[in-house]
C-alpha cells in the first residue's frame, strides 16, 4: 500500500505544519568496524541508530559492501556460556537511539576475500520498509580502541 510510510507522514506533516516540524531521519553515529584479522571471514560493526522519526522504524536487513553477508547479532547467556545470536529485525522507536556495542548487539560481517583486509572503509545499509534504507560509509579500525 505505501512503501515508505515515513514520506508519507512527512508529506503531510511539513505541508500542515512547515517544515521545522517536519524532521524524517533516521542516522548513524559513531559507527566502526574492526578491522578484518587475517585469515578470519567475520568481523564486526558498532553503532548509534537514532530515529528522529514521527514514527517507529523496523529495520529487516543490514547491508556492507566489504561483506557477502551481513546481519544483526546480539550475545546471550547460555548455561553459564555467553554465545551470538542472529537477530531477524530490529525496531527502533520514535525518538530514541538503538546502540550497537562489544558484547551486545552488533552488526556481524561476513567478509568477501581479500577485498575486506585492503580497505579502510565501507558503505553500510540499513533497510527498513517503514522508513526508507539509511546509509552511511563507515571508517574501518584496528582492533585496539
Amino acid at each position: 500500500m505505501f512503501k515508505n510510510l515515513c514520506s508519507v507522514l512527512c508529506g503531510l506533516i511539513f505541508t500542515a505544519l512547515g517544515s521545522e516540524l517536519a524532521l524524517c531521519q533516521v542516522t548513524i553515529e559513531g559507527a566502526y568496524i574492526r578491522q578484518v584479522i587475517p585469515g578470519q571471514k567475520a568481523t564486526a560493526a558498532y553503532l548509534r541508530l537514532r530515529n528522529q522519526n514521527l514514527v517507529a522504524c523496523r529495520f529487516v536487513s543490514v547491508e556492507a559492501d566489504i561483506a557477502e553477508r551481513t546481519e544483526f547479532h546480539s550475545h546471550v547467556h547460555v548455561n553459564g556460556m555467553m554465545k551470538m545470536r542472529q537477530v531477524k529485525e530490529l525496531v527502533v522507536p520514535q525518538g530514541e537511539v538503538l546502540e550497537f556495542r562489544p558484547g551486545s548487539l552488533h552488526l556481524m560481517l561476513f567478509i568477501k576475500e581479500p577485498v575486506a583486509i585492503e580497505k579502510s572503509s565501507s558503505t553500510i545499509t540499513f533497510r527498513s520498509p517503514d522508513c526508507g534504507d539509511v546509509t552511511q560509509l563507515v571508517s574501518i579500525r584496528n582492533n585496539i580502541g
